[in-house]
């Protein structure tokens, strides 16, 4: 029989649905960065496209190190 703790997911989703709407709006500004910029040359697209995949590596980096930190919240 499963145990399942309707608080405890209750806590989780109230961090993660946040979390992951961010996400969503992160996306479409990158979405919407890349179709302004398309109107001007192949150049700058490549250059915002640079730019952001060196960001989102910094966002990777430092992702765990943020969620490792809001970890004990959840205990």
């Amino acid at each position: 029989m499963l145990n399942i703790d309707i608080k405890k997911h209750k806590k989780i989703l109230s961090i993660s649905l946040p979390a992951a709407f961010n996400s969503l709006m992160d996306m479409l500004q990158v979405i919407v960065d890349l179709i302004m910029v398309g109107r001007i040359s192949a150049f700058a697209v490549a250059a915002v496209g640079l730019g952001l995949q060196s960001l989102m590596f910094v966002f990777a980096i430092l992702s765990p190190v943020s969620a490792h930190r809001r970890l004990p919240v959840i205990k």
